[in-house]
This record gives structure tokens, C-alpha cells and sequence, in this order.
């Protein structure tokens, strides 16, 4: 038989390589082996569809414990194909059932009445039986370190934990400076004794008296009628008189201020510089100038007055030996006084700062005399008791007062661009 071969490249030239643009995704596969990373893949996959990865779970997941090792499997088994259902049980008992039911009432009878027997005989003779207080800890052995069988054994909380990981030894009782409250410990603090729930006034209630109510009333006139006035102080400080306001002819001047700033400086400077060459070296007179005798005497009236100088207070000096008890005096009502300022320092405790924000009391709850209804089922409330609740820990110190912030918006614009890889996808 014949066997024919077919030749691809006749003139025996080699073949141009086939050039493939690799940035696309489907030209990957021809010029890298991922064999390994597909069957890595596909193991993965494989293992998060029977359970889960297993390099991710902990041995309690993937290991347990046989507890049923050297008990016979078979004779549970057939113990439960003989068992019978309850139905056939109450329908037709079998007689042996019946006779071990008994038995097992008559037991129980018997076990009953001997404890009634020993608790009148223990009464009689005034015993009591003592109950075990002792709990026996449960936890297990291998699974925890040494340092957390002794703080099980010892009943540590996560408190003494902490506090002994922070100062190095723990105590079981609550701190001396956490007895007080912070708002006691100062004298000067305006809400130092505010009791946790404040009793709201007479005039706050749905039906008050006229008195209450009036006297209710003005105590929250005072509060906006301060508001009032702060606000006008402010508006008083920001007042700018009607003489000052700018006009039609003071508008081309600010309208020009910062143009003609450079000329003017150097218009300045122009006529400092020609009055300072008028001003140097002035021509002097003969009757100005000084002789050397003159000069030697100006000279010798500088060194006498200098002299005189020192003399006067070498001897203030040596007089101040006679002024020693008003000094030591003095001295000693400096330290005094000092002394006074330390005292009045320590009895002045000052007033914790929680934060930069200062607290603001809590609107007065009044209603108006329009406003009030005789029924409590017409009635509106007029704050929430959450306010009341976060208002009085800040009132107390617990938590410290704050203010909304508002995050201000992102002038720069999202943008938003499409890869190059994702858009040529195609699957």
C-alpha cells in the first residue's frame, strides 16, 4: 500500500509567526499555560460547593470527636427495629410493659414515702439538710490556655482583665474619685446638686392654677427677652452709621483703590531722595565752628557729670544696708499672700472640660394660655423624653455636650471612565 505526504511549505521557507494582540482577553490562553491556575480553580470551587474552603475553617469544623467508640452499632440498631409505635402501645399494651410500669409506680411509692418519714424525723430532732453551695466550673481542659482555667476558676470578668493589662494589678472594688459624681466635686458648678430626674414646675401641668401658670410663663419671657438682647448687642456691634455708608463719590475711589499704588511710591521715593541730597553735608558757617579748646571742655564736663553719676549710686547703694526690715516685710507679705493664693487654689477645684462645645440649658416646656386643654387626651406634648433624658447627663457631666455638624458637599464632580480591558470584554 501506498502512502501519500502532503508537503505545507514547498519552498521550505519558515513559517511567519501569527501576530495576536495580547491586550485582549481572549488572546491569553494562546501564549500562557494557566493549566495549573484553572485546576486550583476548579479545586476551590469544588470545595466551596461540599462546604467551604479548608485552609479557611478551624479545626473544630473539619475534626470531632467520636464519643460512640467501643459501643456496638448493631444492637442499637435492631434495639430500634423492635421498638413499637406509641399508638400500638396505647391501643394493645403488652403485658410485660405493664407489669415493669408497676413495679416501677410501686418503687417510686416506696422511695417517697421513706423520704417523707426521714424529713419528719430530721424535723423532729431540728436538722436541717444543707445544700451544696459549691458550683463546680465547667469548661474545657485542652482547649484553653493555663491563664484562662485560672481566671474561670477565680471568676475574673473582661473589667479585671483590662484594668490589669492597663495598670498591672487589678482591683475588685470601684475607685475612690468613681464614688462621687464629676458635677459634685466642684462648688463654683451652677448645676452641681441637679438631682437624675428634676420634678417639672406646677405651672408645666395640664391644668394649672392661674398663678402657676403666669409665673411659668414669665420665666420663659425672661429667657427669650435675654435671647433678644444678645442678639441685638451683636447687631449694635455690626451697625455701620449712615455718614459712613459709601456714596456716588466715594465709589470711584474704591473703584480706583490698589491701580495707582506703584506711581505713587515711586513719585515718593522721587522726593525723599532730593531732599535727602539737600539735607547732607550742610555747608557750616565760620562763626558754627568749634574751636579745640571748646571741645576739650565739653569733654571735660561729660567725664565730671559721669563721675557725679557713679558717686550717686555707689551711696543709694550703700544706703539700702539701713532699709533691710522693710525689705524682709515686704518678703514676707509676698509669701503670705502666695501662701493665701495656694489655699484658695486647692479648695477651688476646677470644672472638668468634656469638650469645646458649651452646654445649653433645655427650652422652658410651657404651653400658652390659648393653648391649654382640661383633658389629657386633647393634650400635646410639648418636648420628648429622650431630650430630657440626653439634656440631664450633659447637665450632670455624664456625657459631654455637642453640637450637629453638617459635612459640607464636594464641589468636585464624580467622573465616572470606562477601562479599556472591560469595554473589548466580551463574554
Amino acid at each position: 500500500m501506498m502512502t501519500v505526504t502532503i508537503n505545507d511549505n514547498p519552498s521550505g521557507k519558515t513559517a511567519k509567526r501569527k501576530r495576536v494582540n495580547r491586550n485582549k482577553k481572549k488572546n491569553w490562553r494562546k501564549h500562557v499555560d494557566i493549566t495549573d491556575i484553572d485546576e486550583a480553580l476548579e479545586g476551590e470551587r469544588l470545595e466551596l460547593r461540599t462546604g467551604g474552603i479548608i485552609s479557611k475553617k478551624e479545626d473544630h469544623e473539619i475534626f470531632f470527636l467520636d464519643k460512640t467508640a467501643g459501643q456496638d452499632n448493631k444492637t442499637k440498631a435492631k434495639r430500634w427495629q423492635n421498638k413499637r409505635l406509641k399508638v400500638d402501645e396505647i391501643i394493645t399494651p403488652r403485658p410485660d410493659l405493664v407489669k415493669s410500669a408497676t413495679a416501677a409506680s410501686k418503687r417510686t411509692l416506696r422511695r417517697q414515702k421513706r423520704a417523707t418519714e426521714k424529713k419528719e424525723v430530721n424535723l423532729s430532732k431540728g436538722l436541717k439538710r444543707k445544700k451544696s453551695t459549691a458550683k463546680v466550673p465547667t469548661f474545657d481542659l485542652w482547649a484553653s490556655d493555663a491563664k484562662d482555667l485560672y481566671d474561670k476558676e477565680i471568676k475574673k470578668k473582661d473589667v479585671h482583665k483590662y484594668t490589669e493589662s492597663v495598670s498591672g494589678h487589678v482591683s475588685y472594688t470601684r475607685p475612690k474619685h468613681l464614688q462621687s459624681k464629676p458635677c459634685e466635686k466642684v462648688e463654683q458648678y451652677k448645676y452641681r446638686n441637679t438631682p437624675a430626674v428634676e420634678v417639672a414646675q406646677a405651672g408645666a401641668s395640664y391644668n394649672p392654677t392661674y398663678e402657676d401658670h403666669q409665673n411659668l410663663l414669665l420665666q420663659a419671657h425672661m429667657v427669650e427677652l435675654a435671647k433678644e438682647k444678645a442678639q441685638q448687642k451683636i447687631e449694635r456691634a455690626l451697625h455701620v452709621p449712615y455718614e459712613e455708608l459709601p456714596d456716588i463719590g466715594t465709589r470711584s475711589q474704591e473703584m480706583a483703590e490698589g491701580l495707582f499704588d506703584g506711581e505713587k511710591q515711586e513719585s515718593e521715593e522721587e522726593l525723599e531722595e532730593e531732599n535727602a541730597e539737600t539735607v547732607q553735608n550742610p555747608p557750616v558757617r565760620a562763626i558754627d565752628r568749634k574751636t579745640t579748646r571748646t571741645r576739650k571742655r565739653e569733654l571735660r564736663e561729660k567725664l565730671e557729670k559721669q563721675q557725679k553719676e557713679e558717686e550717686r549710686c555707689k551711696k543709694l547703694r550703700e544706703n539700702e544696708v539701713f532699709r533691710t526690715k522693710t525689705y524682709l516685710a515686704e518678703i514676707k507679705a509676698r509669701d503670705r499672700r502666695n501662701a493665701e493664693r495656694r489655699e484658695l487654689r486647692k479648695k477651688k477645684t476646677r470644672l472638668v472640660t468634656l469638650s469645646n462645645v458649651k452646654f445649653v440649658e433645655q427650652d422652658i416646656e410651657v404651653k400658652l394660655s390659648d393653648e391649654l386643654k382640661g383633658s389629657l387626651r386633647e393634650l400635646k406634648p410639648e418636648a420628648g423624653l429622650l431630650t430630657d433624658r440626653y439634656k440631664s447627663f450633659q447637665k450632670r457631666m455624664i456625657v459631654e455636650p455637642r453640637c450637629k455638624q453638617n459635612k459640607p458637599k464636594s464641589k468636585k464632580k464624580t467622573k465616572f471612565q470606562e477601562k479599556r480591558s472591560f469595554r473589548e470584554f466580551q463574554g
